[in-house]
């Protein structure tokens, strides 16, 4: 698998990641007949970058992430992402209580990518008020993250304000795809990004799935 530099970071990592949280279920629990293999495929592929959260399908995604991961694969061999959901944090203590409970599901006593959820600048204002921007940067001096981002869904003024406030972070996870490119504003927030020289990396590059479904009128000629 191709491999690209982050240099900001000093690492290098496989070209594609894995997502963790449209996967397929049974009785209210992942399906691991059907899911483990799949990531056992990516991870023979060469993808060391596999992304859940603290919220994803109610949880069972991060616990998917220890039965299929992190009790099956050498720990320094691949990088876990989690995220913390900014809207759950009215204090430190909140962020605390979710981030070890994101440790616990997943079985590590640290996580290598850590993010902030979603966030806009309406969100960020909130994040700053409730100390989980503080929170984050302690977690990653403490050794219990590697690396400090968040992941955007917002306008690029939201951006430009939260870069203007706070410039340094490790990473920005942004939603890239065709459709959004010019759509919703994805080239001129990618701009933004590598701009201010922050590493980036992508989620939904089909958009959910979206982007390869024809649609029944194509599936029906």
């Amino acid at each position: 698998m191709e491999i690209r530099a982050m240099k900001k970071l000093g690492i290098d990592m496989p070209l594609l990641g894995m997502g963790l949280m449209r996967l397929p279920m049974k009785d209210g629990v992942v399906d691991d007949e059907l899911a483990i293999p799949m990531l056992d495929k990516m991870y023979a592929a060469g993808t060391r970058y596999f992304d859940t959260a603290y919220v994803y399908m109610n949880g069972e995604s991060e616990k998917f992430a220890k039965r299929a991961l992190t009790d099956r694969y050498p720990r320094d061999q691949f990088c876990i992402t989690s995220k913390l959901p900014c809207h759950m944090v009215k204090c430190p203590e909140d962020a605390e209580r979710i981030f070890s409970e994101s440790c616990q599901r997943m079985g590590v006593d640290y996580i290598d990518f850590y993010l902030l959820h979603g966030i806009n600048y309406k969100g960020w204002l909130s994040i700053k008020e409730s100390g989980a921007d503080v929170f984050q940067r302690q977690l990653k001096k403490d050794g219990r993250i590697r690396y400090a981002g968040f992941s955007f869904h917002g306008s690029p003024d939201d951006l430009r304000s939260i870069l203007a406030e706070q410039p340094d972070w490790d990473f920005i996870q942004l939603q890239v795809n065709y459709y959004d490119w010019y759509a919703y504003d994805a080239k001129e927030i990618y701009d933004i990004v590598t701009g201010h020289g922050i590493p980036l990396i992508i989620m939904e590059p089909v958009r959910g799935g979206g982007l390869c479904d024809l649609g029944d009128d194509v599936k029906a000629m």
